[in-house]
């Protein structure tokens, strides 16, 4: 899937976010990066999105500011120390980054 200057491959197998990220660079991607509220929105609604996709960066609470001016679509609750960012329907979530998901990864389009 292509969204402004990148592709979007979505896995249909399930691995921890450390195996997500391994498949992801073993096809010269990396997980995906959501820099603001509108490509989460559009990603998810292309993509139709409904279960839980693992993207990076692996600690997301660094990466909240980003969506500062919707955080409907962040709704994190980092007490139990899940630290790994995970994409669905209803925005993006905390998830414990030993469970198995799905995974999304991005690369970057030629000009």
């Amino acid at each position: 899937m292509r969204l402004n200057t990148s592709c979007y491959y979505l896995s249909t197998n399930k691995a921890t976010w450390e195996e997500s990220k391994s498949n992801c660079s073993s096809m010269g991607a990396h997980l995906a990066v959501i820099e603001d509220a509108k490509d989460l929105m559009s990603l998810i609604r292309q993509s139709g999105i409904s279960e839980c996709f693992w993207i990076g960066p692996q600690d997301i609470r660094s990466r909240t500011d980003r969506l500062s001016s919707n955080p409907n679509l962040w709704p994190l609750d980092n007490k139990d120390k899940q630290n790994c960012g995970c994409v669905r329907r209803e925005g993006i979530k905390s998830e414990n980054c030993k469970s198995k998901q799905h995974w999304i990864c991005e690369r970057q389009t030629a000009h």
